[in-house]
């Protein structure tokens, strides 16, 4: 991907000094471009975004338990998408603007529904879970006298808390989740893109030859809004990619649980020392798991907020 970068920023090379190209090739630099998530998750707008989402979880949430539906989609791309789509539509129509852009901002929408997927399956991981705080404190209470016929009630609530947290995991949608479609999409974009401005390049040498000044604006103005969605584009992939390794991760920690729990409801009656290990598994990894689902959670907001920056930079180039 690294060679794509070097003409993100080149189409304003032209009447420019070379440390302000220097510049904004700097950011497109896939070095720059971690430096820039690390700052924008301390800025006032990653934390409104984050709130934003929240509350709008909060609302959907509330209403489906009033309802006694099941736990609907996130769908967060309907409140959280700017500009909104049917703006942009609008804008496009109006404007003319080229098919390319067009693609951009389509992309640009898959990548916020690629989110709510994702999101999706962190909710329904994350309830999954809930089952295992109270599994570890059944545990305790099993563990100090395994052999207490007293506890058999107890072991039988182990049993059934532990199968129904392995069926919820055989259904997680985390683990059916991909980004590969999404991310396939978006190299053949930029790779239209790159065609494109190396078009674009010989027709602006051909026009300075022919010293037209009006062409020269034209061409130029064109290349600013296509040069603008191509960085949007770099980004886009670069989420994919670190939200499609942080999915990775947690599929494969979702895959030993369900080897760890499987252990657990074939042994919880009968073999003490078995269970006291299940129950320290799921007791010293249960913060780490819940931490790595909210990493990732964090990632998904801030594609949503670099897509609205890309979003909002393409369209201030086209009006």
């Amino acid at each position: 991907m690294m060679p794509c970068t070097r003409w993100l920023c080149s189409f304003r090379r032209s009447g420019r000094s070379r440390k302000e190209c220097d510049k904004e090739d700097s950011l497109c630099n896939k070095s720059n471009v971690n430096e820039e998530y690390l700052r924008t998750f301390r800025t006032k707008s990653y934390i409104e975004i984050c709130n934003k989402a929240q509350a709008s979880n909060r609302s959907r949430l509330s209403s489906s338990c009033s309802t006694s539906l099941p736990p609907i989609c996130m769908n967060l791309t309907e409140s959280l998408l700017e500009p909104r789509q049917e703006i942009i539509n609008n804008l496009t129509q109006n404007f003319k603007v080229h098919r390319l852009i067009v693609d951009y901002f389509e992309a640009s929408l898959d990548a916020c529904r690629c989110c709510d997927i994702i999101l999706e399956g962190i909710h329904s991981t994350r309830l999954s879970y809930t089952r295992i705080t109270r599994v570890v404190k059944l545990g305790n209470i099993v563990l100090n006298d395994f052999n207490d016929s007293g506890n058999e009630k107890t072991k039988k609530d182990i049993h059934k808390e532990v199968a129904s947290f392995l069926i919820k995991l055989e259904n997680s949608r985390l683990s059916v989740i991909s980004t590969m479609q999404f991310r396939d999409r978006f190299i053949e974009l930029l790779q239209r893109l790159t065609s494109k401005r190396k078009k674009m390049k010989r027709e602006l040498t051909l026009i300075r030859v022919c010293k037209k000044v009006t062409g020269i604006a034209l061409v130029t103005s064109h290349g600013a809004i296509l040069n603008a969605a191509a960085k949007g584009v770099f980004i886009m992939i670069n989420d994919l990619d670190t939200m499609s390794r942080m999915v990775k991760r947690l599929n494969d920690e979702v895959e030993h649980k369900k080897m760890v729990a499987d252990v657990c409801v074939k042994n919880v009656r009968s073999k003490c020392e078995i269970v006291k290990q299940v129950m320290n598994e799921f007791s010293d990894q249960e913060s780490r798991f819940l931490e790595q689902l909210e990493e990732l959670e964090k990632h998904v907001y801030l594609c949503f907020l670099m897509v609205n920056k890309s979003r909002r930079l393409v369209m201030q180039q086209i009006i």
